[in-house]
């Protein structure tokens, strides 16, 4: 048995309540990252695990220092197994976090 609500049976103070919220809606506004450099961080590093920093606040680039607390920023931990040259994102914008997938040539 389907039960079928016809607006006019809604108290009109409800429905001004959801035609307010609905014209008034706003999509949530993400916070942006600070742009650390338009271009990688190519370094070796020794094995072990690491944090990349998503902000782009950090003094420590490409690395977390903390300065992200109390943002929507998290960092991005990723571990080297063998020393390698890498390839680390600069520009806090690339879908490969925390590697360079040269977005920062779109910056």
């Amino acid at each position: 048995m389907s039960r079928h609500f016809a607006l006019t049976e809604m108290d009109p103070k409800d429905l001004n309540s959801i035609i307010d919220r609905f014209l008034n809606f706003k999509e949530p506004v993400m916070a942006e990252p600070n742009i650390a450099k338009k271009s990688p961080y190519i370094m070796q590093l020794a094995p072990g695990d690491y944090w990349w920093c998503a902000c782009g606040k950090s003094a420590n680039q490409p690395f977390c220092d903390g300065s992200h607390k109390g943002s929507e920023f998290t960092p991005v931990k990723f571990t080297v197994t063998s020393k390698t040259p890498l390839v680390l994102c600069g520009c806090k914008y690339s879908g490969n976090k925390p590697y360079c997938d040269g977005t920062h040539n779109t910056l």
